[in-house]
């Protein structure tokens, strides 16, 4: 009779090494294809933030804390008015992005005129700001601008999907005019038009970027619409 040989050990299995950024893909990550698209659409993306979409189209995000140059820095997402309040007057608070707080109550009207636009006078740290969806008013944004006057940080504002009118983007200029720092400001899905709301880009010589009424404009007066 022949011997059955003996069995060889199984062979050790090579360790596998961690999927890299590009096999997991940017679901779970903000990176530069991420905030591109981010861009493109005209939305706040900052780096650091998970970012998905509500089924109302909105954008959701995860706030994160941030660390540059040994200091904290905040990106904050309030549920309501309160904390829109309470962030603002943060100093680490450097993005602050509100989606859906309706504004319209006689209650919240003033407290958003008195507790979070005037307060913005002495504001030093936040550079980004959106309140989009938040039925704002004529005179709501304008009371927003004039806080915004001399503010020597804010460079992007995103005022989407509220009921300011041509007329409250002309009154808008009237106050924040002056400001040298605002390079990008958002005004789509306002009711604007149907002529171009030049007084607010006379207003701000910075400005680089306004969008409103699906349509897009940069300094040298290159029109995309899509």
């Amino acid at each position: 009779m022949k011997k059955k040989g003996l069995l060889s050990p199984p062979k050790p299995q090579a360790l596998q090494a961690p999927p890299t950024d590009t096999e997991l893909g940017t679901a779970d990550k903000s990176g530069d294809e991420l905030l591109s698209r981010m861009e493109d659409a005209s939305l706040s993306s900052p780096a650091g933030i998970t970012l998905r979409r509500r089924p109302d189209g909105s954008p959701e995000a995860s706030p994160v804390q941030a660390k540059s140059d040994g200091k904290e820095e905040k990106i904050v997402y309030p549920k309501d008015l309160e904390q829109m309040i309470m962030a603002s007057s943060i100093p680490a608070t450097k993005e602050l992005h509100a989606f859906h707080i309706k504004m319209n109550g006689s209650l919240i009207y003033s407290k958003f005129m008195n507790d979070f636009c005037k307060p913005l006078v002495f504001n030093v740290s936040l550079e980004i700001l959106t309140v989009s969806d938040c039925e704002l008013a004529a005179d709501q944004a304008n009371r927003l601008a004039t806080g915004l006057k001399n503010h020597p940080t804010l460079r992007r504002l995103c005022l989407r999907g509220n009921t300011i009118r041509s007329g409250g983007v002309d009154l808008m200029a009237g106050s924040i005019k002056g400001n040298t720092r605002l390079t990008s400001l958002d005004l789509d899905e306002n009711a604007i038009g149907p002529a171009f709301p030049m007084s607010i880009i006379l207003a701000l010589p910075s400005l680089s970027k306004l969008v409103f009424s699906e349509s897009f404009l940069v300094r040298d007066q290159t029109m995309l619409v899509w």
